[in-house]
């Protein structure tokens, strides 16, 4: 904080791109974003952000100052997404009118979506702007991308070579993960240097609920965050291992919170489970932390890969915040590595065998069943101090204040 007090007045400007900004469609994909953009301010950085003028906005007022909207120029979604595209093309254009070296001191993008580093790299070299690219996933490594026909040729055709200019062309690049760190940099090794980890975390102000004490219902609870369908996530060997512990006579339900795939839908009925797992619309940030400490276990399912590299769902130091019991479904990696470090009681399941999962469900219910499944546990003091938002943003701004110097 006594940097914070220092630097406020002389406060530096970072033009902050970013295509998901809330309020959007995206809660997940903005979240990260939008932490930092709170907090930027402490550390002596003000941002104006550039962001999507999704459908989702139009009926929210801004909850920002200084965000600026834009249209696609293509918007449309088919036959892949090509959104961005236009997006991307549009702020090179809007931001090019604009007196950008003038205002800012540094360019900052955040993806996926991944067009609009063409733009930033452009404007870095229109207005000789450093330029500092962050990807909270990885691109062209990523083990869940699509691989259709159109994607295929992309990747191979062009982002091959438009990843390689875009890192050879920004002043850093963040990583959020240590195994998509360890990845670029092995791809990359002559510009290993100016790569650096920055990982996703929690926002303590979030966490404003009391204690994590729930009266025990009739049913032992499991929730979920987020959507299935995407990334190689389809939870069929979940539900058949929930469709089978019901048969056995257990009292068991799963929420999902969020806008599902048709397929999922249809797999809940066909296995008869309509009664024990419901699908409930995508809420405010708020209200899902809220569901997170009213429940029993917190779900985790990321989809199978034989990739060394891997992602860390977002909801993850979040769960982790909660002190909640956490069943983790996943390929050996980041993901699970920090559910076994951090979580104080947690299942985790590599192999997606429908049987291993009856069973860290059935040690799951015999200890709520007995009133020994402890709802709360103490957050690991070291946990509370790596992965706060305000201690991330601290380092991104240190990352900005290095490129300055620079």
């Amino acid at each position: 904080m006594i940097f914070a007090r220092v630097t406020v007045c002389l406060m530096r400007k970072v033009l902050f791109i970013s295509y998901y900004f809330s309020p959007c469609k995206s809660v997940g994909g903005s979240l990260r974003s939008v932490k930092f953009v709170e907090l930027l301010r402490e550390f002596g950085w003000e941002a104006t952000v550039i962001a999507l003028n999704s459908v989702a906005n139009k009926d929210n007022s801004e909850i920002f100052p200084n965000v600026l909207r834009y249209n696609s120029l293509t918007p449309y979604s088919r036959p892949y997404q090509i959104t961005p595209y236009g997006w991307a093309l549009k702020i090179w254009l809007e931001i090019k009118k604009s007196t950008v070296s003038n205002v800012f001191d540094l360019i900052y993008v955040t993806c996926p979506p991944f067009p609009q580093i063409i733009s930033a790299i452009l404007l870095k070299k229109y207005y000789s702007i450093p330029l500092v690219i962050d990807f909270r996933d990885a691109w062209l490594l990523n083990p869940y991308q699509k691989n259709d026909f159109v994607n295929y040729w992309l990747n191979k055709l062009f982002f091959t070579f438009v990843e390689r200019w875009a890192i050879s062309n920004c002043d850093y690049l963040i990583l959020n993960t240590p195994s998509v760190l360890a990845a670029y940099q092995n791809k990359y090794p002559n510009l290993a240097a100016r790569m650096t980890l920055l990982p996703n975390g929690f926002d303590e102000r979030d966490f404003t609920f009391g204690s994590g004490y729930i009266e025990k219902s009739d049913h032992l609870n499991l929730l979920y965050c987020g959507s299935f369908g995407t990334g190689g996530r389809n939870p069929k060997k979940l539900l058949l291992a929930i469709q089978k512990f019901i048969k056995s006579g257990a009292k068991i339900r799963l929420t999902i919170v969020g806008d599902q795939p048709e397929i999922i839908v249809k797999n809940i009925e066909t296995l008869g489970l309509p009664d024990n797992v419901q699908i409930k619309k995508e809420i405010e940030h708020s209200r899902a932390i809220k569901a997170m400490m009213q429940t029993d276990v917190l779900l985790l399912y990321q989809g199978e890969s034989q990739s060394n590299t891997q992602a860390i769902a977002g909801k993850t130091y979040e769960y982790l915040r909660t002190g909640k019991p956490i069943l983790s479904i996943a390929p050996p990696g980041d993901n699970q590595t920090i559910v076994k470090r951090y979580a104080r009681r947690c299942e985790l399941i590599y192999d997606y065998d429908v049987e291993k999962i009856y069973s860290a469900l059935e040690r799951f219910y015999k200890e709520w069943e007995s009133d020994n499944l402890c709802s709360f546990y103490n957050v690991d003091e070291d946990y509370l101090l790596k992965f706060e938002h305000r201690t991330l943003t601290s380092k991104l701004s240190e990352i900005f204040n290095n490129v300055i110097i620079e």
